[in-house]
């Protein structure tokens, strides 16, 4: 997600509505085409959507949240096993694929169409109960879990976030998130929704979303992101909101934000929150883990273990894992989030990092596993400890020990870091790396991660 590329497409999409059901709903022109197309597809199953950020996605995820169908969100970097792994954990396996990506075996392919088709019918819904998007995201219960996130919680969730970041009709919000991302996905929805328009982006590229926010009420960014953009040195004279969520954002990263005359505002959220459930306001620095109260209508409390709980308005109520549907909040509406945290006397949320091990890095969640289970795939190495350790830059980084599987063929660090640039994603890579014939293990012949942690701590500079 943090990764700078050079260019990228980029468009404005005004929030003025032209079909009656746009106007009926207070979406924004070419929703009502979208849904009509939806409709169109048979069946009731959930439809998969995998493309990068374009008009066409925006006009779809609108429309899905009035129409009788769920959209499937992902990624269309991600390789073909990643997206069947995915959709394993459905109870329901889509039939359909929507987008330009190359669909999965045995499912019909739509391709979005360069402009959509005339309005016909609209299978529309009202209830508020109907699952408008599937995102996967990542808890304290296991990888690929699927987060089915309902019409009422998602727009309860954005009137919100609007209300807090001041959004209202004449203003214009610069999304470069992943349309995929929860993040990216409620930057659209809280902006089109309250009026303001849209700098959507393709992808992040800083000197063009520099060039964009000029002209933007404010950006919502992973700190990795920020930094790429204090790396061009820019002065901003209107003052844009610069949202930081996705990873913890050190105190000397904010000051360096305000220093160029941005608002630098910290929030904390996930999947199952649609986005974020609190945010700074605009005061003194609380504190470099501080990420604000909670949103109106939202509660904070703090269960066994430091575990962080929250409820409101936006929480998702449902999963799906290994084809299973599960119940994310107990029996008095607590969302049990995995995150260690604090909450100070004024109600600021503090939080001290994640309960399992998991690890963020550059926005994303990544798992010491998945990258061990891909390094055991390289045909000379023999044993793999993947640790997170502290990162200036990307909040944490993977740090591996490996070693080599056949004594007479020489292992080279460099060789395998070529290798990875290949085999895993930048959230992924390794940054360190330690190579012995052995690892340190526990008594039960399981590697000791917490000396592997010790010894990359003590030794990376």
């Amino acid at each position: 997600m943090a990764d700078q590329l050079d260019h990228c497409s980029v468009w404005s999409i005004a929030s003025k509505a032209e079909h009656p059901w746009e106007h009926a709903y207070g979406l924004p022109a070419g929703c009502a085409a979208a849904a009509s197309w939806l409709s169109r597809i048979p069946g009731e199953d959930p439809l998969v959507l995998c493309t990068v950020p374009q008009p066409a996605s925006v006009h779809l995820l609108l429309a899905a949240l009035w129409t009788r169908r769920s959209l499937v969100l992902l990624s269309p970097h991600d390789p073909p096993a990643s997206h069947r792994a995915r959709l394993q954990q459905l109870p329901i396996q889509p039939r359909h694929w929507l987008g330009s990506t190359p669909p999965q075996p045995n499912m019909q392919h739509h391709p979005l169409p360069p402009q959509w088709p005339a309005v016909d019918s609209i299978d529309c819904v009202e209830d508020g109960q109907h699952i408008a998007w599937i995102i996967f995201g990542s808890g304290s219960s296991g990888r690929h879990r699927a987060i089915a996130l309902r019409q009422r919680p998602l727009l309860a969730a954005a009137h919100c976030q609007a209300q807090h970041l001041g959004l209202s009709p004449g203003m214009r919000w610069l999304c470069c998130l992943p349309l995929h991302h929860v993040g990216g996905c409620m930057a659209v929805l809280r902006s089109l929704l309250a009026g303001a328009d849209l700098s959507l982006h393709s992808a992040f590229a800083a000197q063009q979303v520099i060039a964009s926010l000029h002209d933007c009420h404010g950006i919502s960014v992973v700190p990795t992101m920020a930094q790429r953009l204090l790396e061009h040195t820019p002065h901003w004279d209107h003052a844009p909101i610069i949202l930081l969520g996705g990873a913890a954002c050190s105190s000397a990263l904010r000051q360096s934000l305000i220093a160029t005359g941005c608002i630098p505002l910290r929030c904390w959220g996930a999947t199952e929150t649609a986005a974020m459930a609190t945010c700074e306001r605009y005061t003194d620095d609380p504190g470099p883990s501080a990420c604000g109260p909670a949103l109106p209508g939202y509660e904070l409390a703090i269960g066994s273990g430091q575990q962080l709980l929250v409820r409101g308005p936006g929480i998702a109520d449902t999963a799906y894992q290994h084809g299973r549907t599960i119940s994310l909040r107990d029996a008095l509406g607590w969302l049990h989030t995995g995150d260690a945290a604090d909450i100070d006397s004024t109600g600021i949320l503090h939080l001290r990092g994640r309960l399992d091990q998991a690890f963020t890095s550059g926005g994303e969640t990544v798992f010491s596993e998945d990258i061990e289970q891909i390094l055991f795939t390289h045909p000379d190495i023999g044993d793999c400890c993947v640790v997170a350790i502290p990162d200036p830059q990307w909040g944490q980084v993977a740090a591996a020990w490996i070693t080599p599987r056949h004594t007479d063929t020489p292992l080279h660090i460099e060789h395998v870091e070529s290798w990875c640039r290949r085999q895993l994603s930048p959230a992924q890579r390794p940054r360190h790396w330690h190579l012995t014939d052995t690892i340190p293990q526990l008594a039960n012949g399981k590697n000791d991660r917490h000396a592997v942690r010790q010894f990359f701590t003590s030794n990376t500079v």
